[in-house]
This record gives C-alpha cells, sequence and structure tokens, in this order.
C-alpha cells in the first residue's frame, strides 16, 4: 500500500503532537508500506526526518493556500493507493483515492458546535466543510468515545466510524527545567493554547483570587497573543507571578514541568480527547479539571473535577492543593498499563487503511 498523508494543517498544540507521534509509529509499525508526508513550511522541521516516509515540503505561505491545494488539486492528482487527513477535514468532492479522515477537534460537532464561540459565520463555514468532508471518506476515525457520541448526535450518514484512541505518553529518560522557570518554587501548571474552549480565563481568575499564603506561580504554556498574556497579568495583586511560556517542544522540558508542579489545571469546556492530564498522571502529577464527559471517560476518579465556568469552585480546588514533596514518576503504572501504546494505536490504523481499500491491501 502507498498512503499519503496529508499533515499540512498541524500548526502547534494537540495536533501537532498527535502528528508527531502518530507519523512515526505508522512508520514503525508499517515497513511493508510506502508511506508519503505532506507538510507545510510550519511544521516541516516537526514533522521530518524520521527515516521510512518520504516528507515533500510543500510551498504555501498561508491557511487558504492551503485549502485550495487539499481540495481541488490533492483529491485528483496524489499517486496513492490510500489518502490519509489526519485533522478533521476531508475533501467535499470524491477524490481519486479512498480516504480516511480522523476526528480530533470537538468543536465541529454536537455540543462543540452550539458553543458561542462557533457562532460567527466563518466558524459556522468551517463547520460545515467539516461535515462535508466526511461523507465521500471510507473512514472516519474518532479519537474518544466521547467524540463518537458527538459525531452520533448530528446524524451524519457515514461510512464507516471507528474509535481509535491516542498512544500512552512516552517520555524521554531524563527532564530538564526550563530556563524561565524559577527553580524551587511550588507552581500549579497549565499546558493549553488559548482557545475560547480552553477556557485559561477562569483558570487566571481563580488563580488570582486565591489568598496570599496560598497562591503558588502559575505557569502557562502554550501559544498565546501577547495582549492575551499582558491582560493576564494586568490586575495582579503584588507577589503574584505568572510565568508564560510560548510554546515549549522540547519533551525533557514538558517531563519536568509534570513531574514538579503542584497540580496541573485543565479548565476547558470541550475537548475531544484531552492530552494534558493523561501526561500529568503518567508522570504522578495531580490534576484538577472540568467536569465534561470525556475527562471522565479518560481519567475517572483519577482527578478531581470542578464544574465548568465555576471560578469559585475552582478557586477552592486550587486552594487546597499542598505542594509535592517527592517526584512520583511510578504513580500510575497501572493506568499506564491499561491504554494502547502508539504502536498498537497504529495497527489498528493500518486495519482501518485496508479495509478502506476494500479488504486487499496493496504493497
Amino acid at each position: 500500500m502507498h498512503l499519503l498523508v496529508n499533515a499540512t494543517s498541524a500548526r502547534s498544540g494537540g495536533g501537532l503532537s498527535f502528528l508527531r507521534q502518530q507519523i512515526p509509529a505508522l512508520i514503525r509499525t508499517g515497513p511493508e508500506h510506502q508511506i508519503s508526508v505532506l507538510t507545510a513550511p510550519w511544521n516541516h522541521q516537526e514533522l521530518s526526518g524520521v527515516p521510512g516516509a518520504a516528507f515533500r515540503r510543500l510551498s504555501i505561505r498561508s491557511a487558504t493556500q492551503r485549502y485550495l491545494f487539499e481540495q481541488c488539486i490533492l483529491p485528483f492528482e496524489a499517486r496513492c493507493d490510500l489518502l490519509y487527513y489526519p485533522a478533521n477535514f476531508g475533501p467535499l468532492v470524491t477524490s481519486r483515492r479512498p480516504n480516511v479522515v480522523t476526528i480530533q477537534n470537538a468543536n465541529y460537532f454536537g455540543t462543540g458546535a452550539l458553543m458561542a464561540h462557533n457562532r460567527s459565520i466563518p466558524r459556522r463555514l468551517k463547520i460545515e466543510v467539516s461535515r462535508r468532508g466526511l461523507r465521500s471518506a471510507a473512514a472516519v476515525v474518532a479519537v474518544s468515545r466521547s467524540l463518537l457520541d458527538e459525531l452520533a448526535g448530528a446524524s451524519l450518514k457515514l461510512a464507516r466510524v471507528e474509535v481509535v484512541p491516542l498512544g500512552r505518553p512516552s517520555w524521554p529518560a531524563a527532564s530538564s527545567r526550563p530556563a524561565d522557570v524559577p527553580p524551587n518554587q511550588p507552581y500549579f501548571l497549565s499546558i493549553a493554547a488559548d482557545y475560547p474552549h480552553k477556557r485559561l480565563d477562569d483558570l487566571v481568575r481563580a488563580w488570582a483570587l486565591l489568598p496570599a499564603d496560598r497562591c503558588a506561580t502559575l505557569v502557562m504554556v502554550g501559544t498565546a497573543s501577547p495582549d492575551r498574556v499582558c491582560r493576564w497579568r494586568r490586575d495582579l495583586r503584588p507577589g503574584r507571578n505568572l510565568v508564560h511560556l510560548a510554546n515549549v517542544t522540547d519533551r525533557s522540558q514538558i517531563r519536568w514541568l509534570y513531574e514538579h508542579a503542584m497540580t496541573t489545571v485543565v479548565p476547558s469546556a470541550l475537548e475531544s480527547y484531552s492530552l494534558a492530564p493523561v501526561e500529568a498522571l503518567s508522570l504522578g502529577c495531580p490534576v484538577i479539571c472540568s467536569d465534561i464527559p470525556v475527562h471522565r471517560e479518560m481519567l475517572g476518579s483519577r482527578a478531581r473535577y470542578f464544574v465548568t465556568g465555576d471560578i469559585g469552585e475552582l478557586r477552592s480546588q486550587l486552594a487546597t492543593v499542598e505542594p509535592r514533596v517527592a517526584k512520583h514518576a511510578s504513580a500510575t503504572v497501572e493506568y499506564l498499563q491499561a491504554w494502547p501504546s502508539w504502536d498498537e494505536s497504529a495497527l489498528t490504523m493500518w486495519r482501518i487503511f485496508q479495509v478502506a481499500l476494500g479488504g486487499k491491501p496493496r504493497n
């Protein structure tokens, strides 16, 4: 089989993290297949360089150019057996080759599609394009059972839908402290890009209301505009320290952040698969998160929950967190053992690809 992966859409955050781990896993588990990966200038360095696949950097400069390419050119000129779209959008028209689409964004279906930040005309168009792009897919993959439920509620007539969870987190052997994080200082941790459904304002407001003797440093990792960061810091009382790290890609530094945090906080109103709390638990870091279906699905009783948007309840949860006196890197071994590896997840994807080709994989 010749598999062509359209990886041009991933820019940062969970989408890029997903591809950084899935593509090598597909290469490891499918050595008998030919794999080609289309990248963009904004992610080529992050994704390329893995032996066993051909990476092609497209000369596109904007999301509009990328969209025109993947809708008007790729479905008709792709030289492959199967097209794989791993980021929510498939071709609006029937392509010359069968295609498989992975849905990893909950904004386009069910509860997410009805949220306030998705009511603008551009967002409604994007939602409609995502839905229509699924109708020509030979198979659709959802990354969680909760997301599958949202797809079912959208009443889309799809050929085939399966759940393939992301692989369990893997870590480098050693960790290293990011230079901007003060040593020997207790902190709360947030790892999330600043999108409306992430509700990072809720976290900052709850943290700012803590009494002085309970207010640890707040370390926020993820892309956010300078204006947003200035807004978060603008009304802070003296002695409050907010550290913002734009986009940490070094996994040894991410490991250090989880290992030394008092707790990881995830206030999202919407998630399809919440990576940060799973990574935190894999390193023994306590988790406080919003009470939404996907968090219950993935974390069960291993996290502390608060009602989404309830600033007072989140403040109360933060106020009771105690500093960690030791690392607990192996505290959740049982939790991790129940989770599929990235290679196991990739093997499931290869089975789906083969079925999409009519059950006759081509080498």
